[in-house]
């Protein structure tokens, strides 16, 4: 290589090294204040960051966070071209280096953007002791530090305007960054008050770190103004302020760059602001700082490079000052004796001074004024490029001096037009009420307002306006940053709208992220659960409610449907906080994004306990007994329908048992039906007690009960083997003493035994019908019944046969009255000289079919089915009416007829009335009619008896007693009854004649009935020898077959003219 190819080379390089930090960006370090944790604040301001290299591309901005000394100690060794501080930390780096502010700050306070903040003095809610500023004397608090301006030192100005001096506080702890160390203390018991800046307290309440019950707020100011909470005046927000050295030309880049900064820009969400405003008032917070005589005590890490770079020009003056003096001492001590001299020397030395002062004083005057001026050179710059609107308004008259071209774009005006317009042909507020509102903005007790501007179209706008007071040309204007906001406040008040109807709907709402994570609830989630917002969010809904009624299946099937975008409904049971479990119904909706993925869940949930205690309510009371809690009839008949069919299936048998109560009447009517249901409840226990899990028990109602067997044996005979089995179980232990606590009636005791009759049937086949098992078992109960009680029977098919017959017989018996089918047959009664005196009607039916039905068959079937009433009535009515016959025919007009009347009948109210109505209709004598009353009958109740007897009587009817001897008369009662004639039971008679017992009975009654002044009849004489025994011992009247049986009306007619036995009775 040639010295010439070498020296080329040589410059080559030289060109391209010095090319090369041509093309690279050039580094800007911005330091920031942290007062929350380092790694916080760096994520929080990054985006800023980043703005300004897109902004700004020829330089590479880079974000340095840190604490109050770091910060200082970065600054005083010139580590930063920008900084973002606070405004105390602000003016005292502007006394020391020469800052120089170029925007202000404007975050958002609860979603609103302010450019002032405030500080806050709080302690816990329960601190009763503890109401103002006062009470803060002798106490200990807690601050992050004596520098930090919105964490001490407004804190300390309020104090100080009301009297509490710092020194009166007991202990100052300084924490030291973050704030949340403070609230920490607080909240621990460790101080007794805190201080903090503004936002601090949302912001921890936010992360869920801090409930708001938890503190309360010391002197707390309104809300109007400012949305959070404090407890001072309000001063400017953080100052971005630009280093001394920084070129003026990237001072204005980046302010510009700033102000454009937008509320929905990424550098304004990640930061939380709102954007940055032109740089505020920052003389209060100076005043402050000198009012309390807080000194600078930073952390300054100075060299001898710093001391010549700042006071070089101190040094050289007073490395002047210091020469002189030398040199004027030096002349004193050579003309000492000249003091006249020397006056004259320190006169010119005065006047340097004053020319040096006035020199220096010139100089910062210039340094001021041309700082004021680049100021205004930026603003006028950002003013007229700035994309926002904004205008200049007069405080006091509300004059438009100036406009940028955005407000010219926006408002629709020119202008020059805007020039000469007032604000409030523009803001539809009253003109009072602009005025307010522009006096505040002037004394910086607000900058924030909402109005609504017209634009010269006519259209009407929602717009934001930032307005704060700024100094142009020495004139104090309001300054006012427009935004439109008409759609965001438009979709806010809608959101808004939605929320407050989220929240008051009745239903409980929650919604998750997509890993199920709760974001947000309304108030009903609260009310149903118990859990609040802030302990709720971030859980997922089953660590919260998880009852362990629902098993992992049940919770993979839900999210599998869900996460596959589908809506999910059903019912859960859930837990709320306070451990109580409760029924819901649940909806989840899953909501997607534009490409599909699932981006959050939404989940309506209702309780629906109430309605799960109805239904179940409801169920019960459809399928179960109310007082023992079985099974009912429509239950049992359900699952005996589903039984009938497995039985048929599984070739086994099953069985039923149809079990009722003897005398269990007897009970309810000594001790009332409370003892009844007590019993009952006590017979459900010991039959359950009885069968089977699988078997079922079921109250048909009154006493009677079903037991359901199922899967018996295949075999017929071992089947009923295990159902006789079961049964006999259930008798025996029914038939066990009864020990019944009456409430009642406390301390008493019923003791009780009650048997019970049982009915068994087998079911094998499809053919076997419900109906048909309850009723065969229910037959089977009844010949249990007739077997003497306490018994078991199983049902046999003659049984149905004896139904079904009976059945028919009732059907046709129904019948028979509307058909005409009822005869009146007599039987004649003769007197001791066996001459008719009159006749006992007896009820006879003539069945087309059947023939002439005896009385002994549909007689107790009338009565059963209280077809007697109306049958008695019809005999009541026909006697009457052939009385009425007779008494037209002289032979038999004194003639007297008998009926019997049966216990129904004469149990009824109107019984009295009816008989009164007959003999009034057909216009009879009422002694010719004669009523037979049975034994038992007459004495049932007693009372009511001889009430219905004496009526009739004085009517004239008279009474029999029938089947006289058969009851338990008392002789007591039997004196009390109005009866005219006693009738000897046929049964007596009968055997008269060869029992002796028999004989002594008839021989008494005819005596006691002598005494008692009573007719007597002798019923059932069928011989001769029956008679002469009667006649002997003075019985008065005969009735039977040796003179005559039961006859038609036209036989009975011929017997008593043929045997010339017509007698008149005496009447």
């Amino acid at each position: 290589m040639t010295l010439r190819s070498l020296f080329a080379a040589l410059f080559a390089l030289a060109v391209l090294m010095q090319a090369l930090p041509s093309h690279a960006a050039q580094e800007i370090r911005i330091g920031v204040l942290a007062f929350r944790s380092l790694e916080q604040t760096g994520q929080r301001w990054q985006a800023t960051a980043d703005y300004l290299n897109v902004a700004l591309p020829e330089y590479r901005f880079s974000i340095e966070p840190m604490f109050f000394p770091e910060l200082d100690m970065a600054v005083n060794r010139g580590r930063f071209d920008f900084v973002l501080t606070n405004p105390e930390h602000y003016i005292t780096n502007r006394a020391d280096h020469g800052l120089s502010v170029i925007a202000t700050l404007m975050p958002l306070a609860e979603g609103r953007p302010v450019s002032s903040f405030g500080g806050v003095i709080f302690t816990r809610a329960e601190r009763a002791d503890i109401d103002g500023m006062a009470d803060l004397r002798g106490k200990a608090v807690s601050a992050v530090s004596e520098q930090s301006f919105g964490g001490y030192l407004m804190q300390r100005w309020e104090l100080f305007k009301q009297g509490v001096d710092i020194g009166e506080i007991r202990a100052m702890r300084y924490t030291g960054m973050p704030f949340d160390k403070v609230v920490n203390e607080v909240l621990t018991g460790r101080t007794d008050a805190g201080f903090v800046r503004t936002g601090i307290l949302e912001s921890m309440a936010r992360e869920g770190k801090l409930s708001l019950d938890q503190i309360k707020i010391i002197s707390p100011q309104p809300l109007a103004d400012f949305p959070q909470l404090r407890s001072t005046e309000l001063y400017p927000e953080w100052a971005f302020s630009a280093m001394p050295d920084v070129p003026e030309s990237l001072v204005k880049e980046v302010a510009l760059a700033l102000l454009n900064i937008k509320p929905d820009d990424a550098a304004a969400s990640a930061g939380k602001y709102y954007g940055f405003t032109p740089p505020g008032n920052y003389a209060p917070v100076e005043a402050l700082v000198m009012r309390l005589g807080v000194t600078s005590e930073r952390s300054h890490d100075f060299d001898w490079r710093d001391v010549v770079r700042k006071y070089a020009l101190w040094l050289v003056g007073g490395g002047g000052l210091l020469w002189l003096g030398i040199f004027a001492a030096s002349i004193y001590l050579w003309r000492n004796n000249r003091r006249l001299g020397s006056a004259y020397r320190e006169r010119d030395h005065l006047a340097l001074e004053l020319l040096s002062a006035n020199a220096t004083l010139e100089e910062n005057v210039e340094q001021r004024t041309g700082e004021l001026q680049a100021s205004e050179a930026r603003f006028r710059q950002m003013f007229e490029r700035h994309d926002s609107p904004m205008l200049l308004i007069e405080p006091h008259g509300g004059e438009i001096i100036d406009a940028n071209p955005a407000a010219e774009h926006f408002y629709g005006y020119p202008v020059a037009e805007l020039r000469a317009m007032n604000i409030s042909q523009i803001n539809l507020l009253p003109p009072e009420q602009i005025a307010t509102e522009r006096a505040r903005a002037e004394r910086e007790e607000r900058n924030f307002f909402v109005f609504p501007h017209r634009l010269a179209s006519g259209e009407v706008r929602t717009v934001e306006v930032h307005s704060s007071p700024v100094s142009v040309e020495g004139r104090t204007l309001l300054f006012s940053i427009v935004h439109d906001v008409t759609e965001r406040y438009a979709m806010e008040s809608m959101l808004r709208l939605k929320d407050s109807a989220l929240d008051a709907a009745a239903n409980a709402m929650l919604i998750t992220d997509p890993a199920g994570h709760i974001v947000w609830v309304n108030k009903a989630f609260t009310d149903l659960t118990g859990y609040a917002a802030d302990e709720a969010i971030g859980h997922t809904p089953r660590d919260l409610a998880k009852s362990g009624r629902h098993d992992e299946l049940f919770y993979r099937q839900l999210w599998q449907t869900v996460m596959a975008g589908r809506v999910w409904r059903g019912e859960l049971v859930n837990r709320r906080k306070d451990d109580s479990l409760y029924d819901e119904e649940m909806t989840i909706t899953p909501v997607l994004d534009d490409a599909g993925q699932i981006m959050h869940f939404i989940a309506v949930k209702q309780d629906i306990s109430e309605r799960k205690k109805v239904e179940q309510e409801i169920h019960n009371l459809a399928f179960y007994d109310a007082l023992t809690g079985l099974p009912n009839r429509r239950l049992l008949q359900d699952r005996l329908g589903k039984a009938v069919p497995a039985a048929a299936r599984s070739k086994r048998y099953g069985a039923l048992m149809f079990i009722d109560l003897d005398h269990f009447k007897t009970l309810n009517d000594l001790h009332g039906h409370e003892a009844g249901d007590l019993l009952l409840i006590e017979v459900a226990h010991r039959i359950t007690a009885c069968i089977r899990e699988q078997d079922s028990a079921a109250r048909l109602g009154g006493d009677e009960f079903v037991v359901m067997l199922e899967d018996l044996s295949g075999d017929t005979d071992e089947a009923v083997q295990q159902a006789e089995l079961v049964a006999e179980k259930i008798r025996a232990a029914l038939d066990q003493p009864y020990r019944m606590e009456r409430p009642a009636v406390a301390g008493e005791t019923i003791l009780h035994r009650c048997t019970s009759s049982i009915g068994l049937t087998l079911f094998y086949s499809h053919d076997d019908s419900v109906d048909d098992l309850l009723k065969w078992a229910d037959m089977a109960m009844y010949q249990a019944k007739l077997a003497g009680r306490n018994a078991i029977r199983f049902f046999d098919p003659a049984m149905q046969a004896a139904v079904e017959a009976r059945a028919a017989l009732e059907a046709d018996l129904r019948a028979a009255l509307e058909a005409g089918q009822f005869r009146l047959y007599y039987q004649v009664q003769v007197d001791a000289a066996r001459l008719a005196c009159g006749a006992e009607a007896l009820l006879r039916w003539e069945h087309p079919q059947r023939g002439l039905v005896s009385p002994l068959q549909f007689i107790p079937l009338a009565e059963e089915t209280g077809l007697i009433l109306p049958i008695g009535l019809w005999v009541l009515d026909a006697a009457c009416a052939q009385l009425a016959a007779w008494q037209d025919d002289e032979a038999m007009r004194g003639f007297q007829l008998a009926i019997n009347v049966s216990a129904k009948q004469f149990r009824q109210t109107e019984f009295v009335g009816q008989v009164q109505d007959a003999v009034r209709r057909y216009g009879i004598d009422s002694r010719l009619l004669k009523l037979e009353l049975t034994e038992s009958m007459a004495l049932e109740n007693v009372e009511d008896t001889i009430a219905k007897m004496s009526e009739l009587k004085r009517l004239g009817v008279s009474f029999s007693m029938d089947d006289f001897g058969t009851g338990y008369s008392s002789l007591q009662y039997l004196k009390q009854l109005p009866l005219a004639q006693i009738k000897i039971d046929q049964s007596f008679v009968r055997d008269i004649a060869t029992d002796s017992n028999d004989a002594a009975i008839v021989q008494t009654i005819i005596a006691m009935s002598e005494a008692l002044g009573l007719n007597v009849i002798a019923e059932g004489v069928e011989t001769e020898a029956q008679w002469a025994f009667l006649d002997s011992h003075g019985c008065g009247a005969y009735q039977g077959y040796l003179f005559g049986r039961p006859l038609p009306l036209a036989q009975f007619e011929e017997l008593l003219a043929d045997q010339k036995m017509v007698w008149p009775v005496q009447l």
